[in-house]
């Protein structure tokens, strides 16, 4: 009952793909909020 080798490459390496672009959005979306924040600073601080 073991599952051949072959058909679980491919499925790692899709999941390894999902994952590096839900990381790529999560920073995108940490930058995006961290200029808001220093934009609001400077705006409130000035």
């Amino acid at each position: 009952e073991q599952t051949p080798v072959a058909i679980e490459e491919p499925v790692s390496r899709v999941t390894e793909e999902k994952e590096q672009q839900k990381n790529a959005s999560i920073g995108l979306v940490t930058i995006i909020i961290l200029v808001i924040l220093a934009v609001l600073a400077w705006l409130f601080f000035k």
